[in-house]
């Protein structure tokens, strides 16, 4: 038997990723009063399901346009598949690193602070610039503008 308000709690669930645990590893070691504020309003679990999908996809958009830079294509693949291992490898950790650097362990004293890079023509972010949320507030919602 399950009452009707577990029910609802069941579907309300959201997975949360590995970009979403990190970032809450990182709240609760460094930033508690804002992990916990997020954890009792009942936030915390939106907060990083969102920022696990922004970490993803600015993950996936630098592997696709470090990719198509280096040239690392299939026909690397099939001619020397260790030589795009390699590569494929190096491209995947650095899209990482950016990613945790830029996004995921961001936090300081209440602001979130977003930091653009043109990397190259095909990059996804035209312009090179970065600013800061003030997110002390509420109704202060940190996004990631891709432009």
């Amino acid at each position: 038997w399950i009452s009707q308000s577990e029910s609802t709690a069941r579907k309300k669930e959201i997975e949360i990723g590995i970009w979403g645990q990190r970032h809450r590893q990182y709240l609760k070691q460094h930033h508690k009063i804002r992990y916990y504020n997020l954890l009792t309003s009942g936030t915390l679990n939106g907060h990083l399901a969102e920022v696990d999908q922004q970490a993803e996809r600015m993950f996936q958009l630098l592997v696709s346009a470090l990719s198509k830079q280096e040239n690392v294509a299939e026909k690397l693949k099939a001619d020397r598949p260790m030589e795009w291992a390699q590569k494929t490898n190096s491209i995947r950790n650095r899209a990482a690193e950016i990613v945790n650097n830029e996004l995921i362990y961001i936090w300081e004293d209440g602001n979130i602070i977003f930091i653009f890079r043109k990397m190259s023509a095909d990059f996804p972010f035209k312009i090179s610039f970065g600013f800061r949320i003030n997110c002390g507030r509420k109704d202060a919602i940190p996004t990631l503008w891709m432009i």
